[in-house]
């Protein structure tokens, strides 16, 4: 006799419980079956559709990754995506068009549903996508690792459980009151939650110092608290109301400066630290064109993660650092997170960067366990950069605190002169300061037409020699040159003042990181390799293992990892993908015939590089808005005929990889789009590599 299945039961129970008035209504049986049954999230972004387009597919990707069936824990289910209108449509289209005229009972047909579509339901996720967040609902059975795919992401700022989601025209006091009530209640709290409003009028004025992460991102989802209504109600009321009408399950800050009242009512006793319910405020998307639509939505959610990467503190701006147009730490996590799906079992997988740079990739990719590394560059000093920022990203709190001061007082040395009457530290960094600026010299009498910085010969064998600590003084001065030439040539900046803007930009982010070290010194490993949790500010931060990244990311493994060799000579079969971020012609010494060679060559290697099966994602230029030419040689067109091309030749098969995708299609599928509006638009291009055929 066949055993029941709980999860046909389930199913037929969520169906019956979903008739009004005798007849079948799918969005009530949508919160039957996944806010009731099953789990509703919400995926907060750190950049919105303003910026890229590629966190939500690295989204829909970690979905995949870190989903597993409660019942069949040695297998990842094979997921189907849904838009919430689709699921709607579908659900109508089984239960009422096809079955409901067909003569039978409610509980008849129910049972007909749940036994010809169980395993259609069991892995059907519904993806609702808004301007810079996404709301994931999982059936019941389905298990979603929402602290990995935080951890791991490039572009999730924060993430929890979906408690309220409804458009503002359409949202009242007592609906949002009912969802607040259902959510604590069924989450059984012994301690009370902290509530906040991220409100204009309670943040922004106090968080410009984050003015750069937070444009195209929180700062658009944050709420105009004083002018905002739900119903007929100001939202200032329904929020004296909630202080009494939850003051036993929440706390609620006065308003006014977040640094201050939100610390003073969280040392409140018998306050959960580890979560909080925010209220915030979304756009939808306009299909046609990826912009904000005219429909505003209240979202309420109870953020248990947040992602505290500390590379993503410093993003394209490590201290290492040779050209301003490097990939973000950002995009670079979410090019490799939307390969992993299609990953290998059994065995590590092997990532390649042919043009590795500074180290941006082989960071990324230590965040994930079995991946192993084979990257190349023809700069000289790439390994020696990839190395010095492993190291500094492995300081002690000590360390970090004597580089916040060097670059402090060389920026002074820079501006102001030595000046008498210094300590011997001081005696010290003024002399460092004076070498840096010899060498500099060489850098800028190298510089040539093509405004190319390069580090090599005497100058790389001379830095060699250095300290860490001196080096950083000389990245700060390869920033200088790198970002303020064109104000040098019209004299309208000098040296002193651009090397000290420069030395404090770093010296803020080198703050942040040690600020961050001193918080997170403390925490669990959750065997994510070098990744572990701690308490963030509003809920459990996801960050660095400390003593793991510096036991096994230093310079021994930087010299194993990137090699001063050409792209083109790639051996082949040599790895499973390649992320790749090549040289455009900008800051380049290459001439446009010499790069178009390379970029012909080096595209015939990665494809004969990559093993069957393999992935390759490429960032390209699109569009620049500077004025300065973007070749077409580059671009995806010619890119993708040449990857075509290739492939044709080595007779294996080159395809796009398309998982079925919910809603609007641009919005998930590649090439994707990532866009800075001062400088340049980028194009990101995915394929999948079989063969070769037989």
């Amino acid at each position: 006799m066949r055993r029941p299945d709980p999860f046909r039961q389930l199913l037929v129970k969520a169906l019956a419980s979903s008739e009004v008035s005798s007849r079948f209504s799918p969005p009530r049986f949508f919160e039957k079956w996944f806010r009731d049954s099953g789990s509703a999230y919400l995926f907060l972004f750190r950049k919105n559709l303003a910026v890229t387009n590629v966190q939500f597919a690295e989204l829909l990707a970690l979905l995949r990754v870190h989903t597993r069936h409660s019942s069949r824990r040695d297998r990842s289910p094979d997921l189907q995506f849904l838009s919430v209108s689709e699921f709607n449509a579908g659900i109508r289209g089984v239960v009422v068009d096809a079955f409901g005229r067909a003569g039978r009972s409610s509980a008849n047909r129910n049972a007909f549903v749940a036994e010809l579509y169980a395993e259609l339901f069991r892995r059907s996720v519904v993806v609702d996508s808004f301007y810079g967040s996404c709301a994931v609902f999982a059936p019941p059975h389905l298990r979603i690792d929402v602290a990995a795919i935080c951890a791991e992401s490039g572009y999730v700022h924060s993430c929890g459980l979906n408690v309220f989601t409804r458009k503002t025209s359409k949202c009242t006091k007592k609906v949002f009151f009912a969802a607040v009530r259902r959510h604590l209640e069924r989450r059984r709290q012994t301690k009370r939650l902290f509530f906040s409003v991220y409100a204009h009028e309670d943040f922004t004025r106090f968080d410009r110092a984050e003015q750069e992460e937070l444009h195209h991102g929180l700062d658009d989802v944050k709420i105009h608290v004083e002018k905002f209504y739900m119903g007929k109600d100001r939202l200032v009321d329904v929020l004296t109301e909630m202080r009494r009408k939850f003051r036993r399950e929440l706390q609620i800050p006065d308003p006014g400066d977040f640094r201050t009242k939100h610390r003073q009512a969280r040392q409140q006793k018998n306050i959960d630290l580890r979560r909080t319910l925010w209220l915030i405020a979304e756009r939808g998307i306009d299909p046609g064109t990826l912009t904000p639509s005219a429909e505003r939505y209240y979202i309420c959610y109870d953020q248990h993660h947040v992602n505290e990467n500390p590379f993503y503190l410093f993003d394209e701006d490590k201290p290492a650092w040779l050209t301003h147009t490097t990939l973000p730490h950002t995009l670079t996590a979410a090019m490799i997170n939307i390969t992993r799906p299609a990953w290998p079992h059994g065995r590590r997988v092997v990532i390649s960067d042919p043009f590795a740079g500074t180290g941006t990739t082989a960071l990324e990719a230590c965040k994930v366990s079995r991946v192993a590394l084979r990257c190349c560059d023809l700069e000289p000093s790439a390994g020696l950069m990839l190395a010095d920022n492993a190291v500094f990203f492995g300081s002690s709190i000590k360390d970090l605190q004597i580089n916040i001061l060097d670059l402090l007082f060389a920026g002074r040395v820079a501006a102001l002169g030595a000046g008498r009457g210094m300590s011997r530290h001081e005696s010290e960094m003024a002399k460092a300061y004076a070498d840096v600026q010899t060498l500099l010299g060489s850098i800028k009498r190298q510089r040539g037409s093509a405004d190319r910085l390069s580090v090599h010969g005497a100058v790389l064998r001379t830095l060699e020699g250095w300290q860490l600590r001196k080096r950083m003084l000389f990245y700060v001065g390869l920033r200088t040159l790198g970002r303020h030439l064109a104000a040098f040539d019209r004299r309208s900046e000098d040296w002193g003042g651009a090397y000290r803007l420069e030395a404090k930009k770093l010296a803020r982010r080198v703050k942040k990181l040690r600020d961050l070290m001193l918080r997170t010194e403390t925490g669990r490993s959750q065997g994510r390799g070098i990744i572990w949790t701690t308490q963030g500010r509003y809920s459990q931060g996801w960050s660095i293992n400390w003593r793991r990244f510096r036991a096994r990311f230093g310079r021994r493994w930087a010299s194993e990892v990137v090699k001063h060799e050409d792209a083109r000579r790639i051996p082949p079969g040599c790895c499973d993908v390649i992320v790749t971020d090549p040289p455009y012609g900008f800051n380049t010494g290459e001439g446009p015939r010499d790069l178009a060679a390379l970029y012909a060559k080096a595209i015939e290697c990665f494809v004969s590089a990559l093993r069957p099966d393999g992935q390759i994602v490429i960032a390209l230029p699109e569009t620049s808005y500077t004025g300065k030419q973007t070749l077409l040689f580059a671009h995806k067109e010619v890119v993708i005929q040449q990857l075509l091309e290739a492939a044709g030749r080595a007779r294996k098969e080159i395809v796009s990889p398309s998982p079925n995708v919910p809603g609007p299609s641009r919005v998930f599928r590649a090439p994707f789009y990532w866009e800075s509006a001062r400088a340049l638009r980028r194009t990101i291009i995915h394929f999948r590599i079989k063969g070769p055929q037989a």
